[in-house]
């Protein structure tokens, strides 16, 4: 968590209410060097307990609660998250009633007003946390709704804390080249609230971006291959594009749902840009 303790409070809420045995599961709530009073919040939950961690980054976050953790399997959300009341007892039944080293459950993004949801709020929805998709073809869950064990994760080792984004990706190709298996857990479910403002997806987009070009090393690329990608961000999504005409919504307002699908595009575009300059002016002088 970082400096969302009223959401914080909700999450917490959540996990005191789950249908697995208060006994058999602990909360760690990870302050990730917070400006807001954390500790407090997370001492208001008769399961949590508080670490802190002064170095800012969700996984530098997730490592801290990783040394501290005492079960055999780790769970892992956000803040911002509202676990369903089986979620800890579906993901833990998915690990032992599979073949699967680590799950992923659910993210359903949800907007503040459904009457009148926001542009940015659709599109939010309509693309963030595809973890179906993500976990049976790309072998990653998101962390904000990922389940593994003690094993797996000495095995595969922790998150790559130097990445403010990508940082699950990543986690899971290196799972997944020591030879374990990923699988959908469906009634393990979150609900997540939509970024509703233009600048909450543009500054994910730039995240995302800074992960994907430590991850995927950009910055060895040909200004080719650059260039390529940044057209290929440029140009409308034809798939998605006809995904977002298919909104129960105005036209007007599909129309501005595929505008700020642009304008994410380009802002990851611009971003990878930015970045592939800076270090090729690096080596140049």
């Amino acid at each position: 968590v970082y400096n969302d303790a009223e959401r914080l409070g909700t999450c917490l809420g959540a996990l005191e209410a789950q249908t697995y045995p208060a006994e058999s599961y602990e909360v760690i709530v990870v302050d990730n060097n917070s400006d807001e009073e954390i500790e407090d919040v997370a001492q208001a939950s008769s399961h949590a307990v508080y670490e802190f961690e002064e170095k800012q980054g969700s996984y530098a976050a997730r490592n801290r609660g990783l040394q501290r953790a005492q079960g055999d399997i780790f769970a892992f959300t956000d803040a911002d998250c509202i676990p369903a009341g089986r979620w800890v007892e579906a993901g833990a039944q998915c690990l032992y009633s599979t073949d699967a080293d680590y799950v992923g459950g659910p993210v359903e993004i949800f907007v503040s007003d459904s009457e009148d949801p926001s542009p940015a709020g659709l599109f939010d929805a309509l693309v963030s946390f595809r973890q179906h998709d993500n976990l049976e073809r790309k072998g990653f869950s998101a962390t904000a709704n990922l389940f593994t064990t003690r094993d797996v994760m000495q095995s595969v080792g922790k998150f790559d804390d130097r990445l403010k984004g990508g940082g699950d990706r990543e986690w899971g190709r290196r799972a997944a080249q020591n030879g374990f298996e990923a699988s959908f857990c469906k009634e393990a479910k979150v609900r997540h609230p939509a970024r509703e403002s233009i600048s909450e997806l543009v500054q994910k987009a730039q995240r995302v971006a800074t992960g994907r070009f430590k991850e995927e090393d950009f910055k060895r690329r040909s200004w080719v291959e650059v260039l390529l990608y940044v057209l290929n961000q440029l140009r409308p999504p034809i798939g998605l594009a006809h995904e977002i005409m298919k909104l129960a919504c105005s036209k007007a307002k599909r129309v501005q749902v595929l505008w700020v699908c642009m304008v994410v595009r380009w802002a990851r575009a611009a971003q990878i840009l930015r970045l592939w300059l800076s270090s090729t002016s690096k080596k140049l002088f």
